[in-house]
């Protein structure tokens, strides 16, 4: 009974441990948000920088080279910021999706393990219940056959005592008649 209070204790400790994981999945999922957030912030921008880009590139022909060097430039580093953003959102989800799996993974296992663990106590203490319903058989026939026995003994003890007064009667009757016959032979 105390290894299955104590199974049953770490199974609980197993569901808190799950608990915490998927808490923590959540926080993964909260913290994937802004970051989809911001991709999509980013490609809005990148879009409008580029339309905008686009636009006064049409309406002003004589501007510089530089400038429109330097509106490349920040479209590149826009660009390389974003392309850094999608790898580190697909590396945060590749982390999240291992992390799920290995919950599971983990969650299956521990409660395969516990679920094991269940059986073979209930099995035990099945055994244990034909175990005791077999002594309590045994105990009944015991006690049926001592009570036979006790009244057996109690018969043959009224018995004896019986005998007893009949054998105290033929002495006494005995005494008597050797009295009578050593009277009779003075």
């Amino acid at each position: 009974m105390e290894e299955l209070c104590s199974k049953s204790q770490e199974l609980r400790t197993c569901l808190g441990k799950t608990t915490t994981l998927k808490e923590e999945n959540a926080l993964f999922s909260e913290e994937l948000l802004p970051l989809k957030k911001s991709k999509d912030e980013f490609l809005t921008m990148s879009n409008e920088n580029s339309k905008k880009c686009l636009d006064s590139m049409e309406t002003v022909d004589s501007e510089s080279a530089s400038k429109n060097k330097d509106q490349q430039d920040e479209i590149e580093v826009i660009l390389s910021s974003l392309e850094a953003l999608e790898d580190e959102l697909s590396s945060k989800s590749c982390e999240l999706g291992q992390a799920i799996a290995n919950s599971q993974m983990l969650e299956t296992t521990q409660l395969q393990g516990k679920t094991d663990v269940i059986s073979t106590l209930e099995l035990g203490l099945s055994e244990e219940r034909e175990s005791v319903k077999l002594l309590s058989s045994e105990n009944l026939e015991l006690r049926a056959h001592m009570e036979d026995a006790m009244a057996a003994r109690y018969s043959v003890e009224k018995e004896l005592i019986e005998r007893q007064k009949i054998s105290e009667r033929m002495k006494m009757e005995l005494l008597e008649m050797s009295n009578a016959l050593e009277q009779m032979n003075p």
